[in-house]
């Protein structure tokens, strides 16, 4: 049957329609959980009846893909492993999922994407197309390509930004729609998300080394699997899952717990946990089973995809309510439950928000998402808000950082706030130890640095009514027809420096009084201010580049 799309959605298959007639590729970009699949399936109708190929890179997600384009309505055949899609004119689907891994795989002298003729297809779909820049991906879209020059590329993703910043550009030829998380929230499609800032004192990150643009795994790994940080975790956890005030669980004896949680009159929360490691990942399980037999289970990618496949049904049931999982669940999963999510500490935003995205989905309906009935964005927010899912806790768990700068949900929700604000509104939210409000703490932290600048500027005017009074005092009298006092003066001049006005302006724009301040101390400021600067402006730059992408 097929699926009405979204305003939004709708959007996006215009855009990249509009941009075919000048481009081969495009790439749309989405936050998780605002369907994706529906806009690739439309866009495969609409290219009937050419064929299509929907290409992913791990099991789960072909099956996934696979369910969504038959939901809509379009038969569909495999190619992965044993999987073998038939290319008889008679017997073929019209849509074709199949893995890269399997398509590049020798069959006899040649690969197995060497079975299919490129001019029978009329559209590539690359789900997660941040994944599609590896030598293996583009080798497959290329054999697709040469053989096909009027063959149509489309990839979707949320996070189009990688760690190896290797541009999308190198595969996508433009980015004709995007569509961000935050104004999916305020339209009402995706949950409010809610940080929860919990300080873990044994949690140390400052002497971990970062490489390929993220903490170390070994060293994170061991840091996370020791005993203090493990129970830090699983306390957390089971206080956000449970309904409980930060700490609660601080006062009450360890063997004690399980009574205590047992006795709580509201159902706990659905949970799902990202942890470093498989033994972080079976360790962080373990604890919660002792406290409550049964609560929880863990997976991996070695899993066996049976079991995988039970424990991940048990979860979206809600049969299991903590799932613990290392590598399996960041792309491409679909858990309207889940509304607890913790994730692992990364410096990757696209990492980060591949997590969090678990939790963006609003609860469901059999099988329908509460939201799709209403037409405008304030019926929606408020269906939301009467679910059985509000919001989705997103659990900041924070120690010693040291010089790496750990994403939180701020830094991808804080919209076109500066990362001064960005970075208050953390600080202000942390203080607070309770789950906020994103948008109200930004206004808070917004407002109060207003109010600092408006501070510094009053200051400022007070000082430079008496900056008359001031200078008469400092002024010596010198003859500048004598050599001695000429070098006395230049000597004086030497020593006795003074903020500039045009120093001034640059340190009361960045909230200091200038005429407070010691010149050395306001020549370290203002080399600080310039260094924030140049930051924010090479932001822009990758900003507009990914933009221009």
């Amino acid at each position: 049957m097929s699926v009405t799309p979204r305003p939004y959605q709708a959007d996006a298959i215009t855009a990249a329609q509009t941009a075919w007639q000048d481009h081969q590729s495009v790439l749309l970009v989405l936050p998780t959980a605002s369907g994706k699949s529906v806009i690739f399936s439309e866009l495969i109708r609409q290219m009937s009846p050419k064929r299509s190929l929907v290409l992913a890179h791990r099991g789960e997600l072909l099956f996934q893909a696979a369910r969504h384009v038959q939901r809509a309505g379009l038969e569909t055949s495999i190619e992965k492993a044993e999987l073998q899609v038939s290319t008889s004119l008679w017997t073929r689907t019209p849509v074709v999922v199949a893995s890269v891994q399997t398509l590049i795989s020798k069959a006899g002298i040649a690969t197995r994407m060497h079975k299919f003729d490129p001019k029978d297809f009329g559209l590539i779909v690359c789900d997660e197309a941040h994944r599609h820049i590896a030598p293996s991906f583009r080798s497959v879209l290329n054999y697709f390509k040469n053989g096909n020059p009027d063959i149509k590329i489309v990839g979707v993703t949320a996070t189009p930004d990688r760690l190896d910043l290797v541009s999308m550009g190198e595969v996508f030829e433009t980015c004709p729609f995007r569509y961000e998380i935050e104004q999916a929230i305020n339209d009402g499609w995706l949950v409010p998300v809610r940080p929860l800032g919990l300080r873990v004192e044994s949690l140390d990150f400052s002497h971990i080394p970062t490489v390929a643009g993220d903490l170390k795994n070994s060293e994170l790994a061991a840091v996370m699997e020791a005993e203090k940080p493990l129970y830090g975790v699983a306390q957390g956890s089971l206080e956000a899952a449970y309904y409980l005030e930060p700490n609660t669980l601080r006062d009450v004896p360890v063997e004690h717990w399980s009574r205590f949680l047992h006795e709580q009159d509201t159902p706990p929360r659905s949970t799902l946990c990202f942890t470093v490691s498989v033994r972080q990942s079976e360790m962080l399980s373990d604890i919660f089973n002792r406290v409550v037999p049964g609560i929880s289970d863990w997976v991996c990618g070695k899993t066996a995809e049976d079991r995988r496949a039970d424990i991940n049904s048990r979860f979206k049931s809600g049969a299991l309510t903590i799932l613990v999982n290392c590598g399996t669940h960041t792309e491409g999963v679909d858990v309207p439950r889940a509304e607890v999510i913790v994730p692992k500490p990364t410096k990757s935003r696209s990492l980060f928000t591949q997590m969090v995205g678990r939790g963006f989905r609003p609860a469901e309906v059999n099988g329908a998402s509460i939201v799709d009935q209403y037409a405008t964005p304030e019926a929606r927010k408020l269906a939301i808000s009467r679910s059985r899912k509000p919001s989705c806790i997103v659990i900041d768990f924070y120690g010693v950082c040291g010089k790496h700068k750990l994403i939180t949900p701020f830094d991808i929700l804080g919209g076109n706030h500066s990362p001064e604000v960005v970075q208050m509104a953390i600080e202000k939210s942390r203080e607070k130890g309770v789950a906020v409000d994103v948008t109200q703490e930004m206004k808070e932290a917004e407002e109060a640095l207003r109010k600092k600048m408006e501070e510094a500027r009053l200051a400022e005017a007070s000082r430079k009514a008496c900056m008359v009074h001031r200078v008469g005092f400092s002024v010596s009298s010198v003859n500048l027809f004598d050599a001695h006092d000429r070098s006395a003066m230049k000597a004086a001049a030497k020593t006795q420096k003074v903020v500039t006005p045009g120093m001034a302006k640059i340190l009361r724009n960045a909230g200091y009084d200038p005429y407070s301040l010691p010149y050395d101390r306001a020549v370290r400021l203002m080399r600080e201010q310039f260094g924030k600067w140049e930051k924010i402006k090479k932001h822009k730059q990758n900003e507009k580049t990914k933009k221009a992408v």
